[in-house]
């Protein structure tokens, strides 16, 4: 396993290179909001200049909230060709893994979704097997239909190559399960892994502290990780109001690397 952590690709690039080297952190992931009123910034120069010069490389670039399985055919065909442009820059700044939103073509209709699901993933996988990148779906988040274990499980067993990227906290909050299940049971298709850490308290009391700093059993979700043979990255991921924003992030990343390098070889 490898470690990396998360930028905003819209940020000072080159500040965080500059850390990851000060760190002695070998990889960094991109991470690509989708908005209507201001797209990414696809532009791998800017990133391949952010980069040069030193041995930094781009661990995974993940593009969020398009949807790419919309059932209105001009925004299908839109969207399809934002994620080809999108998987054309990831292989264009070296990236090894892409990974996207599973989308939704019918709200709450579990069985026209897999069956649309069935239709896209292909051509994306294929397309990214040709730029020689391995392609993942993030899970659950709004307007993505894979939001329970159960639909998770139907979609393996339907489409049995399909590769997802898993993040605790997230199947927590988002689709409110179990994350140790999640990972005992799917860990065979993750193929890319978020990391940061949660405390609930009392009155709705919630953080998401560095690593080790919250509740979640890293050497349970560790363990489980190296019985499937897990070998991606492992991408710490500085969250929510105190640790998302300004030199936390850095602190963030800092601390949990301090934490979870005990558990890599």
């Amino acid at each position: 396993m490898q470690l990396g952590f998360i930028v905003n690709a819209d940020s000072d690039l080159r500040d965080s290179v500059n850390f990851a080297v000060e760190q002695k952190i070998g990889f960094m992931e991109l991470q690509f909001d989708w908005k209507e009123d201001a797209p990414p910034n696809l532009d791998a120069g800017r990133i391949r200049d952010a980069l040069r010069g030193t041995t930094v490389g781009i661990a995974a670039c993940g593009l969020w909230w398009l949807n790419t399985m919309s059932a209105d055919k001009a925004e299908f065909e839109r969207n399809d060709k934002i994620v080809r442009e999108f998987i054309d820059m990831t292989a264009a700044v070296g990236g090894r893994v892409v990974f996207l939103n599973a989308g939704e073509y019918k709200a709450d209709d579990t069985d026209a979704n897999i069956a649309k699901l069935k239709e896209t993933w292909p051509r994306y996988r294929d397309y990214a097997t040709q730029k020689g990148l391995i392609i993942a779906c993030y899970l659950s988040h709004k307007g993505n239909f894979i939001n329970s274990p159960e639909i998770l499980e139907r979609v393996l067993r339907e489409i049995p190559d399909f590769n997802i990227k898993v993040d605790p906290v997230g199947v927590i909050r988002n689709m409110k399960a179990d994350p140790y299940e999640v990972i005992q049971r799917f860990g065979h298709r993750i193929v890319h892994f978020h990391m940061k850490d949660i405390y609930k308290g009392v009155d709705g009391f919630e953080i998401e502290p560095p690593v080790g700093m919250g509740q979640l059993r890293w050497n349970e979700i560790m363990g489980m990780l190296y019985h499937h043979a897990y070998n991606g990255f492992i991408i710490i991921e500085p969250h929510a109001a105190m640790w998302g924003v300004g030199e936390n992030r850095f602190r963030h990343v800092v601390l949990s690397k301090q934490y979870i390098e005990g558990f890599l070889l």
